[in-house]
C-alpha cells in the first residue's frame, strides 16, 4: 500500500504482518497453598501466552473414585475451592488455553484433611484379669499403709521421754521424786 498527504509521499509501502499466534505455553511454579479439611487452594504464574490473551482451566479430581469434583475456567493462574469433603486425595490437572489451543497439562496432588471422629471408648471391666489387679493393687495399698502406721506407732514409743516418778543418778541408783 502507498499513501500520500500534505506532507507529502510515502517512501516505503506499507507492510502487514500477520501473526496467527500459538497455543500458550503451560502455567509454571504450580502449587498447592493451602489445605484445610474442606478446602484447598492452587497457585500458579502464568507461562508464555502465545500471542493471545489466556486463559486458564483447573480440574479437580477425587482420587479414589475418579470423580470429576469441580472445573473451573479463569482469567487468573490461582483458584481457591471450599465445600469439599474432608480426607480427600484430589488430583489437579492445571492448563491455560487461547483461540489457537490448550497447554499441555500440569498435574499436582493434594488432600483435604481429614477430621477425626468423635469417638467413645469404653471399656469392659468384666474381665477377670482385670478386676483381680485392681483388688490385688488396693489389697497391697492398704497393708503398705497399716505397715507405716505401726512402725511409726512404735518407734514414737519406743524414743519417748523417761516418766518423772523416777530420777537417775550418776551412780544408777534410782530414787523416787518427791511431790
Amino acid at each position: 500500500c502507498w499513501a500520500r498527504n500534505d506532507i507529502g509521499e510515502q517512501r516505503e509501502p506499507c507492510v502487514y504482518r500477520i501473526f496467527l499466534g500459538v497455543r500458550p505455553d503451560p502455567p509454571v511454579n504450580c502449587s498447592v497453598v493451602n489445605q484445610t479439611a474442606d478446602a484447598v487452594e492452587v497457585w500458579c504464574r502464568p507461562g508464555f501466552d502465545g500471542g493471545q490473551s489466556q486463559q486458564f482451566q483447573f480440574e479437580i479430581f477425587d482420587t479414589q473414585s475418579a470423580v470429576l469434583l469441580y472445573n473451573k475456567s479463569g482469567r487468573y493462574p490461582h483458584l481457591r475451592v471450599g465445600n469439599l469433603e474432608s480426607g480427600l486425595k484430589l488430583f489437579i490437572q492445571v492448563s491455560a488455553f487461547n483461540q489457537r489451543g490448550r497447554s499441555a497439562l500440569v498435574p499436582l496432588e493434594a488432600y483435604t484433611v481429614k477430621i477425626a471422629d468423635k469417638q467413645t471408648v469404653i471399656m469392659e471391666t468384666t474381665d477377670l484379669s482385670s478386676v483381680l489387679g485392681i483388688a490385688g493393687g488396693v489389697s497391697a495399698s492398704v497393708l503398705i499403709v497399716c505397715v507405716a502406721i505401726a512402725l511409726t506407732t512404735r518407734f514414737r514409743r519406743h524414743h519417748r521421754a523417761p516418766s518423772n516418778s523416777t530420777q537417775h543418778h550418776a551412780h544408777g541408783i534410782q530414787h523416787p521424786v518427791d511431790k
